[in-house]
């Protein structure tokens, strides 16, 4: 009651809010971190090892779920990835250059030789046109070099007579000096005769050092040597001829065996460098088709060449393939790292196998996965 008698109300109660503190919240987001941490470990382990491999290690859910789709003879199921012998080839142009035409498509068949991709080929046309003037030029100095060595012992026969001539123009002359001494003693000759005469002598003696000389020169000359130069500038201009058609044949990208396109990354137009990541062509060669299964260290001895296999695709009625091992690899390591399962648990070992499929029909598709069931008797 109020002084004047009239009834009042009580004030509400004022419940204290509760208040989030900076320590709380960061103490919420490292649970929350650790919880995120914790689940995806657990999951990987659960991915990496529950039911991937098949057999006695099947859970009971996955084994009622096998039951009819997996024989009683089987003896391991793993999964694994189509592929072919030798995998899929990247092929780029050799050299750089201007994309000028795409010939093919993806997905088309091709045979072997067939072109893929043309790069302008201008700049290779030139060098090649260039080459080939410098192999004429060469063979030219060839045939040169050979006539010279034809003509060389007309030559050196030439040189023989030429000394022989100087020689006895010689002989002639010192013969003349003396008569000329003697009819100048007897007073019937004129000393300018014979002074004329000795001259001539000392002339003549010129003309042979030079004629025998040459002869020298000729003789101490191999003509073969000027030959071999020419063949080898020859054999230079061919080498250089045959480079000018390789670059010009590498203009045009080719399918080395007949295979499929499976993915084109270049473009006309395109200025290829050879700096991309990624090949011009992805292409999968006419190869024996194969599912490449890794099998962990403790399955290892249950897989052997040779042994019969089931291959399922997505249906689980009745397999898609069958196949044969072909391979079991001769060494454990780690698994092949995928982007899917980055983050799963890795500390395993596995060893590759090979299942070579017999002519699949449906055709498959590189990296599809498989389920595939081993059948027959481990290895001992």
């Amino acid at each position: 009651m109020g002084d004047n008698g009239i009834a009042t109300m009580a004030p509400p109660i004022q419940r204290r809010r509760p208040v989030m503190t900076y320590r709380r919240v960061l103490l919420v987001l490292v649970l929350a971190v650790v919880f995120a941490l914790v689940a995806g470990t657990l999951a990987g382990v659960l991915l990496a090892h529950g039911g991937v491999f098949g057999g006695p290690q099947h859970s009971s859910s996955m084994a009622d779920a096998d039951k009819a789709d997996v024989p009683p003879n089987s003896v391991l199921t793993v999964s694994g990835d189509i592929d072919v012998l030798g995998g899929p080839l990247p092929l780029s142009p050799a050299q750089q250059g201007v994309i000028t035409r795409i010939v093919v498509q993806e997905g088309e068949r091709v045979t072997a030789n067939a072109p893929l991709i043309e790069l302008d080929p201008t700049h290779a046309n030139a060098a090649v046109e260039k080459a080939r003037a410098a192999v004429g030029a060469a063979q030219t100095k060839v045939e040169v070099a050979q006539q010279s060595a034809r003509n060389y012992q007309k030559e050196v026969e030439q040189a023989r007579f030429a000394v022989g001539a100087m020689q006895d123009r010689l002989n002639a002359a010192r013969d003349e000096v003396q008569l000329l001494k003697k009819l100048v003693e007897a007073g019937t000759k004129d000393k300018l005769d014979l002074s004329r005469a000795e001259n001539l002598i000392k002339a003549s003696e010129k003309d042979l050092d030079k004629a025998n000389s040459q002869l020298k020169q000729l003789e101490a000359t191999d003509p073969q040597l000027a030959v071999h130069a020419a063949q080898d500038e020859k054999a230079t201009a061919d080498a250089m001829l045959l480079e000018a058609q390789t670059v010009r044949k590498n203009c045009t990208v080719t399918a080395p065996v007949p295979g499929v396109v499976l993915q084109i990354y270049a473009a006309q137009g395109q200025v290829w460098n050879g700096l991309r990541d990624v090949p011009a062509i992805w292409f999968r060669p006419d190869k024996d088709w194969i599912v490449r299964c890794e099998i962990e260290q403790r399955y290892v001895y249950r897989v052997k060449d040779g042994m019969a296999c089931d291959v399922y695709d997505d249906r689980v009625d009745k397999p898609t393939w069958k196949g044969t091992v072909q391979s079991c690899g001769r060494w454990i390591r780690p698994p092949r790292q995928k982007p899917s399962d980055a983050m799963a648990f890795r500390d395993v070992r596995v060893m590759e196998c090979v299942v070579v499929l017999d002519k699949p029909q449906p055709e498959p598709m590189i990296g599809q996965r498989v389920r595939v069931i081993f059948h027959g008797s481990p290895a001992p």
